[in-house]
């Protein structure tokens, strides 16, 4: 308005078009400075308290310092010893800063990842300066933030016109919200290998039956539902299913919940009769303790008088329903999301009024068009506020665990 008083002094009725054309429209700075209001309101809208807030920032510290070395193993193990990446460390087998690269057969191992899905998928993650025969290779990525804050990474490259030139390669951070591990993340989902199996376990010592005591395992994803809000996306063109679950996931953050039943679909509780079926998986001899076997194709065909195809499928089919149920009604989840779905609604709340008592400053024509914004803010607020109230059940993964007195498999080994 400053500005504007002194052109209409200066230049009179004529400064009156120019600064219509500077203030008004899409891209005018009143709807840009509206736009900046609007971001300000969001940011306060996910502001915790300052009880929680307090030492937030240590907290994040401490917990990258205790999961670090544990997130690093986790990546480690999936990456190199499952897919088969190749790997090396950026100055030496020992060092911290890693080089994840794609494997072909001349190199000894071929990754178990089709290519062109790396190309897809990992195109913004792909080092173009790595050297020929790690290519194609991710980024220069380390597990310690101190590391990625105050290292460099020297990478030679050779234009096609002049001398050699050393260029210094920034470091990533492999934590959540890094594009390689986002999109190693993205690719785990996509990848069905290891979400569903099933297991032999032979304990020879047991009092288990020889034809197997059956126990499922269920691993279930629980996440605010979007599908309320997508809904609204046409009305809201800025907006993306990521801000939106970035959103919903700290109002509602993402459960993983373990449920075993037993043959009769009933919960197993018992604590030592789920460290029986929960043993890690043991490759052994045999002799002695017994050994466990991964129960493929071929060796469902072994099986097949004891659990008919037909009769197999309804039981699954009749055990994932009786594990959702369990979920839903007698792990404490509807109290749960009741109660983040209540303090949401809340925070929602402060937010709209903030933004109603700016609008109720502007001019008639402005305050039309925010009244319409806020319609649009209320109807999404109540949308995330339903998808939490009814949250989204995502099957992560099932088993199925026999365990036996008797090795049906004991003649392949």
């Amino acid at each position: 308005m400053r500005t504007l008083r002194q052109e209409l002094l200066t230049q009179g009725v004529a400064a009156l078009p120019a600064a219509r054309e500077r203030l008004g429209g899409e891209g005018g700075a009143v709807a840009q400075e509206l736009r900046r209001i609007q971001i300000l309101d969001e940011l306060d809208s996910i502001e915790v308290s300052d009880e929680h807030d307090r030492g937030f920032a240590d907290r994040v510290k401490l917990a990258e310092l205790r999961g670090k070395d544990d997130w690093k193993a986790a990546t480690q193990t999936f990456l190199v010893d499952q897919l088969r990446f190749g790997d090396w460390g950026a100055t030496g087998p020992t060092d911290t800063v890693r080089r994840y690269w794609f494997q072909r057969p001349k190199q000894g191992h071929q990754t178990l990842m089709p290519v062109s899905r790396l190309e897809r998928k990992f195109t913004g993650v792909i080092d173009r300066l790595a050297p020929d025969w790690m290519r194609p290779s991710i980024y220069p990525i380390t597990f310690d933030r101190q590391t990625a804050q105050r290292r460099r990474v020297l990478v030679d490259v050779f234009p096609a016109r002049g001398p050699k030139q050393v260029v210094p390669l920034p470091i990533a951070l492999g934590w959540i919200g890094d594009a390689f591990i986002d999109a190693l993340a993205d690719y785990a989902r996509w990848d069905d290998r290891g979400l569903c199996f099933a297991l032999w376990k032979y304990r020879p010592k047991s009092n288990a039956s020889p034809n197997g005591d059956l126990a499922f395992r269920f691993d279930f994803l629980v996440e605010a539902d979007l599908a309320p809000v997508q809904a609204l996306f046409a009305k809201k063109p800025g907006m993306t299913l990521a801000s939106v679950r970035r959103h919903t996931d700290q109002l509602f953050p993402p459960l993983i919940r373990t449920i075993w039943l037993g043959k009769d679909l009933k919960p197993i509780t018992d604590a030592k009769v789920l460290a029986y079926y929960d043993e890690p998986y043991d490759r052994g001899p045999g002799s002695g303790y017994g050994r466990d076997t991964n129960i493929n194709n071929e060796r469902w065909q072994q099986l097949a008088k004891l659990y008919p195809p037909a009769a197999w499928t309804t039981l699954c089919a009749k055990a994932r329903a009786a594990a959702e149920t369990q979920l839903r009604e007698h792990l404490q989840l509807k109290e749960l999301t009741r109660s983040l779905a209540d303090q949401g609604a809340r925070l929602a709340d402060i937010r709209l009024a903030q933004q109603e008592s700016r609008v109720a400053h502007l001019s008639a024509a402005l305050r039309k068009e925010e009244n319409a914004r806020l319609k649009v803010e209320r109807s999404l607020s109540d949308a995330v506020e339903a998808g939490i109230r009814k949250p989204a059940v995502r099957l992560d993964s099932i088993g199925a665990v026999f365990v036996s007195s008797k090795d049906p498999f004991a003649a392949e080994k």
